[in-house]
């Protein structure tokens, strides 16, 4: 989940777009709260040099919102999360939950 924002050159700012580095996201978080995230994480690592990010999608067990029809539904993630971690400062993990939004 590397946003296209963070790609150093033009080809591999494309490639961010594979379906190996996204997830079915609602809207409302990704230009939200979520975009505020990666821009700050995007200054921190521009500002202080090495900083490891790990990105991923997490679903609630008790109910999966999905969008598209029947057959073809597809579940749409409830929490997006990312831990940061930059060496001899320390890390940080965010959260999104989207009943907060």
């Amino acid at each position: 989940m590397t946003p296209a924002g963070d790609e150093s050159t033009i080809d591999s700012e494309k490639e961010s777009f594979s379906m190996g580095n996204i997830v079915p996201q609602d809207h409302q978080l990704n230009i939200g709260i979520w975009a505020k995230i990666e821009a700050d994480v995007r200054v921190l690592a521009t500002n202080l040099g090495d900083v490891y990010v790990v990105t991923g999608p997490a679903f609630s067990a008790s109910s999966i919102p999905t969008i598209g029809k029947d057959a073809v539904a597809v579940a749409v993630l409830e929490y997006t999360w990312k831990a940061v971690y930059e060496p001899g400062i320390g890390a940080a993990a965010y959260v999104s939950d989207l009943r907060f939004q």
